[in-house]
């Protein structure tokens, strides 16, 4: 995926192990520890094998002269980005935020996915999914529906107050979802309170998201200004 998004930064063109931008990746690359390789050799993932990953996306590229022979996982990357670039560069800033290391170059800068996103990119028939997901503590956001049933609150959207037991019976009780106030990719691994966390509606917990993430009270002071002016009844 990384490699890909370097060859879309540098026109599907290959490059050698001293290239300056294949340097930076196989630096990303081996401060990430992709797999979990352990210990890390002077071979691994270094330049010049990073220039031989370069090589095979190239040869995954039909339309292009050259490169070197892909494997099927290789072209299917290729074919998922040239279908859909925007998303795959996203998803490569995701990644390497993701990693703790380096992210892109200004000038090639992305918005990142957010952490809670999953992808779907449609192949002929089947579904092939691409998941960028950070570990959540599922006990935590029990906890927190607890706290607000334990104070007699409603477990509703904290925005703006949708309740889904209230509008859908049964099927709806203690149904909400619950979201990290602060993204992981900033916080790093913590140990969240269950005030770092806030109930949410999907709609509004997919506007926070949308386009980076926002503050619930930046959404409900939005929401606010949106609310129609009563008129009273002649």
């Amino acid at each position: 995926m990384l490699a890909a998004e370097l060859l879309d930064r540098r026109g599907w063109r290959g490059g050698n192990s001293g290239s300056p931008d294949i340097v930076e990746l196989s630096e990303v690359l081996r401060a990430a520890n992709f797999p979990q390789v352990e210990p890390v050799t002077e071979t691994f993932r270094s330049p010049n094998s990073v220039s031989l990953k370069l090589g095979n996306l190239v040869g995954a590229r039909p339309d292009i002269p050259g490169g070197l022979r892909a494997t099927a996982g290789e072209a299917r990357i290729v074919q998922q980005f040239l279908a859909d670039p925007d998303v795959m560069r996203s998803l490569a800033q995701s990644l390497r935020l993701g990693a703790g290391v380096a992210s892109l170059p200004a000038e090639t800068r992305v918005q990142p996915l957010d952490d809670e996103e999953i992808l779907v990119a449609t192949e002929g028939g089947p579904a092939y999914v691409l998941t960028l997901r950070r570990e959540r503590s599922r006990p935590l956001r029990e906890k927190k529906i607890d706290q607000a049933r334990s104070k007699g609150q409603p477990i509703a959207c904290e925005v703006c107050g949708f309740d889904f037991e209230a509008t859908y019976g049964i099927h709806g009780h203690n149904y909400i979802e619950v979201h990290h106030r602060t993204p992981l990719h900033i916080s790093g691994q913590v140990d969240s309170t269950l005030g770092d966390l806030a109930l949410l509606c999907a709609n509004c917990h997919r506007m926070i998201h949308r386009g980076g993430w926002m503050p619930v009270e930046r959404l409900a002071a939005i929401l606010a200004k949106q609310a129609p002016t009563h008129v009273p009844a002649q």
